[in-house]
């Protein structure tokens, strides 16, 4: 659950300046509507700040405020959650049906650099991939 809920955070972070951002907003609040009311009309206003924030951060995912908005949106899914332990399988059923497809949509939509880096030495072989990497190895003792 704590995966998925840190996931969640971070994808919505990445995902709030998207074109589907207002809809995304929307869930949000409407997520929040369901399991702590009280926080609803906070929760918009925090959304409107994180939209303006991500605008300043920049492009890049990688920059030290990306994962600062990142972390701070995983603990608030986090904090919700545990607050409403005997929703967790609604919870789970409104995240996986209403936020997951804005989520999807978001990330199909945005760039995702890559950046790697090996050392290898001696009779060490490294293998990278940015994403899908299929290799056949053969010791040519065989």
């Amino acid at each position: 659950m704590d995966a998925v809920l840190s996931a969640t955070g971070a994808a919505v972070v990445r995902a709030i300046s998207q074109d589907n951002g207002d809809r995304l907003s929307q869930a949000v609040v409407e997520l929040w509507q369901r399991f702590r009311p009280h926080e609803a009309a906070g929760i918009e206003a925090d959304l409107m700040e994180l939209r303006q924030a991500a605008a300043e951060v920049g492009s890049s995912p990688d920059a030290s405020g990306w994962r600062a908005l990142e972390g701070l949106w995983r603990l608030r899914f986090r904090q919700l959650a545990q607050s409403n332990s005997a929703g967790t399988a609604q919870l789970l059923r409104f995240l996986d049906q209403r936020l997951a497809p804005l989520l999807a949509a978001a990330e199909r939509e945005a760039p995702h650099p890559v950046t790697l880096e090996a050392r290898a030495s001696g009779h060490a072989v490294v293998f990278q991939a940015g994403r899908d990497q299929r290799v056949t190895y053969r010791d040519s003792d065989s």
